[in-house]
């Protein structure tokens, strides 16, 4: 591996390692999908700083060159970060979906007990009036009914 290609790829991998971190100080990035992520430029940079053992691992898994090694390996953490968070992204779909179902059946029973109680103060209006008048009767007074 060329120098020029050694610096290239451990610049990078400090960028995605302090980018990381930064999005974790912002609480833009929880600690439980940063995980992955560190890993991932933890070992890139891991591999890149020692040399000799990038080839070895490259000869040994049969790959012909090293930063042939370095893209393997990013690229199957890079997969295994899109499955994490296909997963995460599928639980939260289910969650939301069960959540709008419990919002809709709520509604409806903040709609139905809104219906009964007009109804019953629509009730309760009508029987007031006529109760009045009929204890006035008992009380032999004079009946005065509302128009």
């Amino acid at each position: 591996m060329s120098w020029q290609l050694q610096f290239v790829v451990l610049l990078g991998s400090l960028l995605l390692l302090m980018t990381i971190l930064e999005l974790m100080r912002r609480r833009r990035l929880g600690a439980e999908y940063a995980l992955l992520w560190l890993l991932t430029a933890l070992l890139i940079l891991f591999l890149v700083l020692f040399k000799d053992l990038t080839d070895v691992l490259a000869q040994r898994l049969g790959i012909a060159q090293a930063p042939s090694l370095l893209t393997v390996v990013a690229v199957t953490l890079l997969i295994l970060n899109q499955l994490v968070l296909s997963v995460v992204i599928s639980s939260f779909v289910q969650k939301n979906r069960d959540l709008a179902q419990k919002v809709a059946v709520l509604e409806w029973h903040t709609n139905q007990l809104r219906k009964r109680a007009q109804e019953q103060e629509r009730q309760e209006s009508t029987v007031w009036p006529r109760a009045m008048a009929e204890d006035q009767l008992v009380m032999g007074e004079e009946v005065t009914t509302p128009p």
